[in-house]
Parts: structure tokens; C-alpha cells; sequence
């Protein structure tokens, strides 16, 4: 396998493989903190990169370099790394892969990745990824999912994913459906659902959904308290904004509505940029107080 780069290649126990990619489907890096969020709790180890100079335009995801008193000292190149993490109890191992979502050869990329599953007897492969949409931070998180075996659709609903239906623009996610499926894997892939509104931050408590949501998919106990207690600041914070700005005030009694009905609209909701503009705002000024 060239185009991976192993540190070492650790004997593991049926793993599933976690993985998620920055940038077009990590919105509100949901995706990207979630998955560091498990590395750091498990003490998950490094043991393999993709070489990233296949799969990424180097003019759009620059190379990073560090230079002391006129010396290069170090060049990184983007990559997408992968760490292991094996079950005490004799379980299922677990893969977590994190990295920018590759920009070139997705096809090549998708066999590169279901080839590396295979050589670790991965058996099944859970994709993670953040969208944008019309729903308030007010209400439950949201999490959809789509699948490539008819039989996992009852393991989304177990756990409260929707089913996805939808048409449009695809990410590296599709194709790594199609190639697992293909030879053979299991395949999930969950989105986590954020408020339009929030551009500039993290969304903690889509991040904890989510966590809770994979151990109970894995069978693991990560802790969900750091998570919980940035996510209530954050609703803290969007309730004074909220209680000083009529004009957001009246958009989100819009939203809830709609989404207690159960009718959330595709189409943007009138003022968005506005609204995005004032969250941004408030939020960059919070955050420069001591909570």
C-alpha cells in the first residue's frame, strides 16, 4: 500500500473505523472535534498516515512549515492520520481516521482507505460529518444518516438517526459508501445537524450527540462531561442574545415551530446573513469574558 505510510501495524481485534473529513462536510466541526474528542479520552495511538500528496491540491491545502532564525526546521504536508485503540474487554477494536477532506482522486482515495479496512479485518466503517440547517439550538440535536446495506437502517433508528433522503452535491462520503459496499464492509454515515446561525464556533452539543451516539455504536464509555459544560455556556450565551435581539428572537420562535411540526424548510430563511451576523458578533464578544 503506497499511498500509506505505517508506523507500525498493530494486531487488532475486528475493529470498526471511525473516520471524519475537515472542511466542506465537517460544518461546525462537528465531525473533526468529535472524533479528536475520542482519540484524546481513549488514548488512542498513531500508527498510519495517507500520503496526502496524492489526494490534495497543494495550492488550496498549503503544506506547513517551521522556520527558526532564517533555518527550516520542519516541512508537514496535509495528511490524514489514523490511530488504534484496543477494547480491554476483548471487543471490538476501534480505527479513528481524521484529516481535510482529500480534494483529488476521491475514487482512488475511497480504495485506498476500504484496502486498509481490509488488511485490519475492519467490519464496519462509520463516517462522520456536519451540515448546516434550518433547526434551532433549542431543541434536541438533530442526526441523520444514510447506510449501504438495507439491514443497517434499523441500527440508525435504534439510536435516533433520521433516514436521509436527498439529491444534490456529494462528499467524499458517497464514495466511500459505494467502495465498502462493493467489498463487502458495513458502512454508516451520521451528520450532525447544526443551526445555520453558528458559522463562526464549534457546536459542542451536536459534538456530544454525537459522542453518545458512538458509544453506543462501538460499545465504549467516553465521558461527555467537558462537552456538556461548553454546550451549556454556549446556550447561555445564545439566551442573553437572544433576550436582547427581537429580530433573532422572532426567527427562532419561527424555527421552532416549524421544526416542532416537523416541517423544516430547505429554502434559507429570510435575513439569514443578518442573523449569522449578530451570532458571530455576540459570540466573538463573549468570548472575550471570563465565563
Amino acid at each position: 500500500m503506497e499511498d500509506i505510510l505505517f508506523l507500525e501495524k498493530p494486531e487488532l481485534n475486528r475493529p470498526h473505523l471511525v473516520v471524519a473529513f475537515g472542511g466542506w462536510p465537517d460544518a461546525a466541526e462537528v465531525a473533526t472535534r468529535t472524533v479528536d474528542n475520542l482519540i484524546g479520552q481513549l488514548k488512542a495511538w498513531p500508527f498510519a498516515e495517507i500520503n496526502g500528496e496524492e489526494f490534495f491540491d497543494f495550492t488550496k491545502v498549503r503544506p506547513e512549515i517551521i522556520v527558526e532564525d532564517g533555518l527550516l526546521r520542519q516541512l508537514r504536508l496535509p495528511t490524514i492520520e489514523s490511530f488504534f485503540w484496543k477494547s480491554p474487554s476483548g471487543g471490538h477494536d476501534i480505527i479513528l481516521m481524521k484529516g481535510m477532506e482529500p480534494e483529488l482522486k476521491w475514487k482512488t482515495f475511497a480504495d485506498v482507505l476500504v484496502e486498509l479496512a481490509r488488511q485490519f479485518g475492519v467490519t464496519r466503517i462509520i463516517a462522520l460529518g456536519g451540515l448546516y440547517d434550518n433547526v434551532p439550538h433549542t431543541r434536541a440535536p438533530k442526526v441523520s444518516g444514510l447506510v449501504n446495506q438495507a439491514h443497517l437502517k434499523a441500527l440508525l433508528l435504534a439510536n435516533r438517526a433520521s433516514l436521509t433522503t436527498y439529491r444534490g452535491p456529494a462528499g467524499v462520503h458517497g464514495m466511500l459508501l459505494a467502495a465498502s459496499e462493493k467489498a463487502g464492509i458495513e458502512m454508516v454515515s451520521l451528520w450532525g445537524h447544526s443551526p445555520f446561525y453558528l458559522r463562526s464556533e464549534t457546536n459542542p452539543r451536536m459534538c456530544m450527540e454525537l459522542v453518545l451516539m458512538l458509544n453506543n455504536l462501538l460499545g465504549i464509555q467516553v465521558d461527555v462531561e467537558k462537552l456538556s459544560r461548553a454546550a451549556e455556556q454556549m446556550d447561555r450565551a445564545l439566551a442573553r442574545l437572544v433576550s436582547e435581539n427581537p429580530h433573532l428572537r422572532s426567527h427562532l420562535e419561527k424555527l421552532e415551530e416549524r421544526y416542532d411540526a416537523e416541517s423544516v424548510p430547505d429554502e434559507p430563511v429570510e435575513g439569514a446573513e443578518q442573523i449569522v451576523r449578530d451570532v458571530e458578533d455576540f459570540l466573538r464578544r463573549e468570548g472575550g469574558k471570563t465565563p
